[in-house]
């Protein structure tokens, strides 16, 4: 039989899905990345999808150039040839705006509606069996991550499984619904490791962010239990919901989200994120991310309160749903009170309660 490595080092066996802005100030950086996972995965089939550009574009010969003004800057198109180089396809993803910004503490404009149209393009040039969809500049120095995959792949399901098999997502921002935020789906979508089947399922479910939600608590209040944090939200849904729960909902046309913290289904996505993904700690999987580097090399307790580690979730997922009501939403283990909170008490108790949770499981 052969194994994962094997599978990923043939030709056919992996497509690299690099997605995102190339400009100016990332092209070199972007560079950097494409040769590395050539260096990485020599047979992959490498896509570059460029969601947005200020330096490249697509010259009446339909092919791609830098722009005549930057033809003489030698660090930009020497970054552009080796993007080239490494690339087996560039593309312009179909052009979709930017949406007002998140959240109130939001330190930029919305990109979600170029993230969806980007990793569509990219996946309708996936035919391989593997794929790796992944925001471009993030990269992951060696191979670990496909050694934790393959050992997780085969952890036993216990129920509402729609994959063929497992996909890989990161723990930073697979928010733990239990803790701080309530918010059920909310799984990473930094990248997407997994059968190509498995993930074109996720995408093909995905329509584009209405804007109407992109403002939707800009003239509406938030529902009554939400908490501080849950409150600095001005979009319906968080991406992270939005990308992960259309499929979730095909299959299991019971399950409910209606807004970012509904909690009607909160247990059931705990199950589905446990049955279908596996939750990467990317500090061991020596990934690296500019923009997000220190949260990767110092996941605080705070952090690792908000979001899922694979420990964590295979810990509370070996109690029945009507024990992880009783324990985490009612009981001993639930957050403060929502109208009591006071924001440094409640990150103080949990963690607290969740440093010294994992001991107590079984």
């Amino acid at each position: 039989m052969v194994s994962l490595k094997e599978e990923l080092d043939r030709k056919g066996g992996l497509s690299i899905i690099m997605q995102g802005h190339i400009g100016l100030k990332n092209i070199v950086y972007i560079a950097d990345i494409s040769r590395m996972w050539r260096k990485l995965f020599p047979k992959s089939s490498i896509v570059n999808v460029i969601s947005s550009s200020d330096c490249i574009f697509l010259n009446e010969d339909n092919e791609f150039q830098i722009r005549e003004e930057y033809l003489k800057d030698r660090f930009i198109s020497s970054a552009f040839d080796i993007i080239k180089k490494n690339c087996d396809k560039i593309i312009i993803s179909s052009f979709q705006t930017p949406l007002p910004k998140m959240k109130s503490d939001s330190p930029s404009i919305n990109n979600i509606n170029l993230m969806i149209a980007a990793a569509k393009t990219g996946l309708e040039h996936s035919n391989s069996k593997y794929t790796l969809r992944i925001r471009n500049d993030l990269f992951f120095c060696d191979r670990n991550f496909v050694d934790f995959y393959e050992k997780k792949i085969k952890n036993p399901i216990k129920n509402k499984s729609i994959f063929k098999q497992r996909v890989l997502v990161s723990e930073i921002f697979t928010l733990n619904p239990l803790t701080i935020s309530k918010m059920p789906f909310h799984y990473s979508d930094w990248f997407h490791f997994g059968l190509t089947e498995d993930i074109k399922k996720i995408w093909n479910s995905v329509d584009f962010y209405p804007f109407e939600y992109a403002v939707w608590y800009r003239h509406r209040h938030h529902s009554q239990n939400s908490n501080a944090v849950e409150k600095r939200f001005y979009t319906r849904f968080a991406p992270e919901q939005w990308v992960s729960f259309p499929f979730i909902k095909k299959q299991y046309p019971e399950l409910v989200l209606e807004y970012h913290n509904d909690t009607t289904s909160l247990i059931d996505s705990i199950f589905v994120l446990y049955n279908n993904f596996i939750i990467l700690d990317m500090h061991e999987a020596h990934a690296y991310i500019e923009k997000y580097q220190s949260i990767i090399n110092n996941m605080s307790n705070y952090t690792r309160v908000e979001c899922f580690s694979q420990n964590t979730l295979e810990n509370i997922v070996n109690f029945s749903q009507d024990e992880i009501k009783k324990l985490f939403v009612e009981g001993k283990y639930a957050s403060p009170p929502r109208k009591k909170i006071m924001r440094l008490f409640y990150r103080r108790r949990l963690k607290k309660i969740w440093s010294s949770l994992n001991k107590k499981l079984p």
